[in-house]
């Protein structure tokens, strides 16, 4: 399995958009702002077969269109955002690569906030839920609860550890060297542990 973040030259106000390939090509967020069929183009990608939303604020949904306009599902945790056609509820399993993810319900940044886990590889879709270095979503926009951020923050922590291979966040550099120890930066800065 490889994952490329396809916004690394985007610029803007953008999400990172992270193609994963391998059995079934899977986009994690679509990004905003710049052209990402051409990023995938570029580079000698194949399109995704499915696209899952960790959540549908604008930075991370202004593509959307690019690959529901092909008949490309688009995967998230709240159906009637507009831009998710399949629902992936708490606890669900969506093939991306070669591996299986689980989705947790992670509310707090944004109430229809998932993260990707994937058991067999070690791998985290944050979102923007934890950032490297322990950075944490925002909670002072309409729609978020810091409470919820930090119950969803200590469902990570406990659902993780040290075997966690890598951290992929919705902002920032991918994390492939002690991710955990960014999780527990992260619990520790809202007061967990």
């Amino acid at each position: 399995m490889q994952i490329q973040n396809l916004a690394t030259d985007a610029g803007g106000m953008t999400s990172n958009a992270f193609l994963v390939s391998g059995s079934t090509v899977g986009l994690v967020d679509t990004g905003a702002g710049f052209d990402v069929l051409s990023s995938i183009e570029s580079r000698g990608l194949p399109l995704p077969e499915v696209v899952v939303l960790t959540h549908t604020h604008p930075d991370h949904v202004g593509n959307v269109d690019s690959f529901s306009s092909k008949g490309i599902p688009i995967y998230g945790f709240d159906e009637s955002s507009g831009y998710v056609t399949d629902a992936l509820d708490d606890g669900a399993t969506i093939e991306l690569g070669d591996d299986l993810f689980e989705a947790w319900y992670t509310p707090g940044h944004a109430q229809d906030h998932l993260c990707l886990f994937s058991e067999t590889s070690k791998v985290l879709f944050s979102g923007d839920l934890i950032f490297p270095q322990g950075g944490v979503g925002r909670t002072d926009l309409p729609g978020c609860d810091h409470e919820d951020l930090i119950d969803s923050i200590e469902r990570v922590l406990n659902h993780t550890d040290d075997s966690l291979e890598a951290m992929y966040a919705g902002h920032g550099p991918s994390v492939v060297t002690n991710p955990y120890q960014h999780v527990q930066q992260a619990a520790r800065f809202v007061g967990i542990g």
